[in-house]
């Protein structure tokens, strides 16, 4: 999308982006607690420490072989850092087409962080970050909205964070077609999701409103069709 615009919706995506050596952002997984796509594993635990035969670069190959990255590009960024100088390094291009860069002094923090208290279902347990479903957005906490972006000097940006969620998992822009995918990545569970105009598959709603707040609006793009909808449950049903 060489013409990104803005909107207070978001979009949820699978795959975020291509960095900018052509290869794929997906950070969600496959993996989930015993086949319960309500549960999907994280790439990282919540000290950050990479399972998944995730390698230095904080990616792996996929059973189909393709390479792709789950967080920062780390052998990118070192590469990008010999011609590229100021805080802010462009790495990315996120699907809807606007960039994605990291922030060398980490001034822009996730407002994403881990939930308090048990898990309601599935595997049971305090809350640790093992989950994709542990972690909650607090408008507010941090600099970046629930998509990982902020606007500097007027113009809208995505940031790699050193934390959850790593990379954006949601888009304020209309994905690019190109960037659409079927199977694979993380798989939501089938509680809720969007209330709108259409009925939506169940998987598909949650995944749009796992990155959004309950009462949200939310816009899935599915094939040729766009969706609108509120979200009204989460997979955890809060």
């Amino acid at each position: 999308t060489l013409d990104p615009r803005y909107s207070k919706e978001t979009t949820a995506v699978q795959l975020s982006g291509v960095a900018l050596n052509g290869i794929p952002l997906e950070p969600g997984t496959a993996e989930t607690y015993n086949g319960d796509k309500s549960w999907s594993i994280e790439a990282f635990d919540s000290e950050g420490i990479g399972g998944l035969g995730i390698d230095w670069s904080n990616a792996h190959v996929q059973p189909n072989g393709t390479y792709h990255y789950h967080a920062l590009p780390e052998g990118l960024l070192e590469s990008a850092l010999k011609d590229q100088s100021d805080d802010l390094v462009h790495l990315a291009w996120a699907a809807d087409g606007f960039p994605i860069f990291y922030s060398q002094s980490n001034v822009y923090q996730s407002s994403w962080r881990v939930k308090s208290g048990t898990r309601p279902s599935g595997p049971g347990g305090s809350y640790d970050g093992t989950y994709t479903q542990d972690f909650e957005y607090v408008e507010g906490l941090g600099d970046l909205d629930e998509c990982n972006g902020i606007f500097i000097y007027e113009q809208y940006v995505y940031l790699f964070t050193d934390s959850f969620p790593y990379i954006q998992r949601c888009v304020h822009g209309t994905p690019d077609v190109s960037f659409e995918r079927f199977g694979g990545g993380q798989g939501p569970g089938p509680e809720g999701g969007p209330q709108g105009r259409e009925t939506q598959t169940p998987d598909e709603a949650v995944l749009a409103c796992r990155w959004n707040k309950k009462g949200g609006a939310c816009v899935i793009q599915t094939g040729s069709k766009t969706i609108s909808g509120t979200c009204q449950t989460t997979p955890d049903n809060k």
